[in-house]
């Protein structure tokens, strides 16, 4: 009976450990709101290797892209967006967003999948909308509509701006902190197999199926 039991502990031990890999691929994508290849990104690559590999991945995300911001010698701030003022509007709700859900990868992704997918001309429209279905958390929602119109916004703005390495074109990703210009072209077009290719540990059944 007692070997039945340790058999069975065992077993479930080896199982757990199956589903929770301690490997994780972190990456990081630099993005801009109302860029439509940073949409597209998203949309088509990000958020179905996410659904596949949510185990394995942990995915930063930093709104700034090819902006520019500083703070006025009279204490106001002034930002400069490749999209235009739409965009800076829409990179500081993301940044107050996300700001929320610095803890929690996963929920950052369902955030930034959902608000550019309902609208991706102009996603700041439903951010509200996504972040409060996503977040569900009375005082969560109240610091996230009072970051997106007060310095608080601008501030976390600048620090992803501060975040942002010298980047030739958005959006660009970053894997475990490294880029590499072709990596990161061959993940564009295919980021679960881009993916696949670093882990280094047993294949999940996403990476099986590729090979």
């Amino acid at each position: 009976m007692i070997s039945y039991i340790f058999y069975i502990v065992l077993t479930s031990f080896a199982l757990a450990q199956g589903n929770n890999p301690t490997e994780k691929i972190n990456i990081t994508v630099y993005y801009e709101v109302l860029c439509y290849h940073s949409v597209k990104l998203v949309q088509t690559q990000l958020y179905s290797t996410w659904t596949e590999l949510r185990d394995y991945i942990n995915v930063e995300f930093v709104p700034f892209g090819k902006a520019a911001i500083e703070k006025l010698p009279n204490g106001t701030w002034k930002a400069d967006c490749q999209h235009g003022q739409y965009e800076c509007y829409g990179n500081i709700i993301q940044a107050c967003a996300l700001d929320e859900f610095k803890n929690d990868s996963n929920k950052a992704v369902e955030f930034v999948h959902c608000s550019v997918s309902y609208n991706s001309k102009y996603p700041f429209n439903t951010t509200s909308t996504c972040f409060e279905r996503i977040k569900n958390d009375t005082e969560s929602i109240e610091r996230f509509n009072q970051c997106k119109t007060t310095d608080k916004g601008y501030e976390l703005l600048a620090k992803y701006g501060d975040m942002t390495p010298s980047i030739s074109y958005v959006p660009t990703m970053y894997f475990n902190g490294v880029y590499d210009v072709n990596f990161d072209d061959k993940a564009r077009k295919n980021l679960t197999q881009a993916v696949c290719e670093l882990i280094k540990s047993a294949k999940p059944s996403a990476c099986v199926k590729l090979e």
